[in-house]
């Protein structure tokens, strides 16, 4: 995944001022974008297995079945860094 910043502009939404941090102010039937982690954690299976294979030790077995686990749930809610306002 590579970084990316998209801006949209909502103009049916009146707000009074940019902002970063906090909580958006967004409309009620706003759906949170989220990401598949689903690559994330095949990879991080693959480190694990190669560990645990290698080491055998409760650690990397305990790490192996927690990557495993968050294959069941692999989407995750991006990060609320600002937003900003367009001034019309």
């Amino acid at each position: 995944m590579k970084p990316t910043i998209q801006i949209k502009i909502h103009k049916n939404i009146n707000l009074s001022k940019s902002f970063l941090g906090g909580l958006p102010k967004l409309p009620s039937n706003f759906e949170w974008p989220c990401w598949d982690s689903t690559p994330y954690h095949l990879d991080r299976i693959k480190y694990t297995e190669k560990n645990y294979s290698e080491f055998k030790t409760e650690y990397w077995k305990r790490e192996l079945e927690e990557s495993q686990k968050q294959l069941l749930d692999p989407l995750r809610p991006l990060i609320f860094l600002g937003q900003i306002t367009s001034f019309d």
